[in-house]
């Protein structure tokens, strides 16, 4: 018993969850949330292989495109919808009742969170596990699927106690932890494209975002008016 116990804590378990769906109905509500959130919004040639791939991945669906073992890494120019296809995800994972929706976090929370809290904020933030168990001496993991908006935005550094922490460095360095040792997720939009990251965060970063994240270009120009 005790080594079935312990087989069964250390081998490999899904990133993403899959509960059986229709993926008409699932793309039927996609469209329903979206007309809700942009009322302007459509999908067009340019963009419905990623909507409807995005569906697929996060029903955990076998079919899809994209990796199921990573997070999503949605770059593109200013103003072309990547919030907005966040928040619509965010959305119908909630209404779906979805086991792999995210917690949505920005920059400037981060650089909030470290000010005020210090590291303590990674492990309120659920950008990191937990503790040790006292028993089993094994760790568990609260720390949450998470989604970084707008990487890349010139601040970035949090002031504690006279420490001066790169937020976006540390976060990073974490959630590779938690990919690594907790199966756990993080997806990014950025403005930079992936060559960038390197030259904006160095190699060891833009290393750990290449194996965490399947990298995904939104096409088109700024929507915004």
């Amino acid at each position: 018993m005790e080594r079935e116990y312990f087989l069964d804590l250390i081998k490999p378990k899904p990133y993403l969850i899959f509960r059986d769906y229709k993926f008409k109905a699932r793309l039927d509500s996609f469209m329903v949330i979206a007309k809700t959130l942009c009322p302007d919004f459509s999908i067009t040639d340019e963009n419905r292989e990623i909507y409807e791939e995005t569906v697929k991945y996060f029903a955990a669906d076998q079919s899809c495109k994209y990796s199921l073992n990573k997070g999503l890494f949605v770059y593109g120019s200013i103003g072309v919808g990547k919030s907005l296809y966040f928040k619509i995800f965010h959305a119908l994972n909630m209404a779906s009742e979805t086991r792999n929706d995210f917690k949505a976090l920005t920059i400037n929370n981060l650089i909030d969170g470290i000010t005020s809290m210090g590291n303590e904020y990674w492990n309120k933030s659920g950008t990191t596990s937990g503790e040790f168990e006292s028993f089993r001496r094994c760790s568990y993991s609260n720390s949450k699927h998470l989604f970084l908006d707008d990487l890349g935005q010139s601040s970035r550094t949090a002031h504690f106690y006279g420490d001066s922490i790169d937020v976006v460095i540390a976060f990073i360095s974490r959630r590779y932890n938690e990919y690594t040792d907790n199966n756990v997720l993080t997806h990014f939009s950025t403005n930079l494209e992936p060559d960038e990251i390197r030259a904006e965060y160095g190699e060891f970063i833009a290393s750990r975002l290449r194996q965490m994240c399947t990298p995904v270009r939104f096409a088109g120009t700024d929507k915004r008016k």
